[in-house]
């Protein structure tokens, strides 16, 4: 086990309510962002639409009252690719950048996804200091984010099923599993042994392609603590293990 630090960027305006040198826990406001502002938030899965669908969701979605998790849009194999509201409110459209748009109508928080020690807060930075172990991956997706991981392997489509949801799971096998896992809401993948043939970089979750023993040296490591928690960066390929 090593020293790993996890960077979180801080809006502007936001108000961070922790302080430096701060022991932080999972679920803890880290920053809350006032009433009135505009809250933007990538759209997953975005980038991977057609003009003219994208024109229609955009049509369907201005001067809405939305509710998190409500579904803008679903396509693909089986209807298994949808589009989520990432938030509740008022949208007020989506931009050219997939960043759907929202009246913050109260303060909204930002919760701390893991449990840390020590935390460096800077003016546009948060620096969480933690223990576990960091390992190197390909980048398959383009969105980043943390999942619980549980060391879930997964060799058929059949072993998938919704106890699954906000887990990091590992895919081993035929494709399908992926876009099965993606429409019952896991936090991310890791693939193995695994020929991809779709582009699944326009997926709306966190989805990277490690080495076999590599994989299984990540199950072994997180067995090391009961609680353990997953971040998995497709843009740098870099994946933290945090151990709670």
């Amino acid at each position: 086990m090593k020293k790993i630090v996890w960077v979180l960027r801080v809006p502007e305006g936001a108000r961070v309510v922790i302080k430096n040198d701060d022991k932080v826990n999972k679920g803890d406001v880290v920053y809350g962002l006032e009433g009135g502002n505009v809250v933007r938030l990538p759209l997953k899965g975005w980038k991977s639409l057609r003009t003219g669908v994208k024109e229609e969701i955009k049509k369907r979605v201005d001067n809405r009252k939305l509710v998190l998790g409500e579904p803008l849009w679903s396509g693909g194999w089986f209807g298994l690719h949808k589009l989520r509201s990432p938030r509740s409110g008022k949208c007020m459209g989506i931009d050219d950048l997939g960043m759907i748009m929202f009246l913050g109508e109260s303060e909204t928080k930002y919760y701390s996804p893991v449990t840390c020690h020590q935390v460096r807060v800077e003016k546009e930075k948060i620096t969480f200091n933690m223990k576990g172990w960091e390992k190197m991956a390909e980048g398959i997706s383009e969105i980043k984010g943390w999942g619980e991981f549980r060391g879930r392997w997964v060799k058929n489509l059949s072993e998938i099923s919704s106890d699954v949801e906000n887990q990091v799971i590992v895919a081993e096998g035929e494709e399908a599993i992926v876009a099965k896992a993606e429409a019952l809401g896991v936090g991310g993948i890791i693939i193995v042994d695994m020929e991809i043939e779709d582009d699944f970089k326009g997926a709306g979750i966190p989805i990277v392609k490690m080495e076999k023993r590599e994989a299984e040296d990540l199950i072994k490591l997180s067995k090391e603590t009961a609680r353990s928690r997953l971040w998995l960066n497709p843009l740098s390929g870099k994946v933290l293990l945090v151990l709670e």
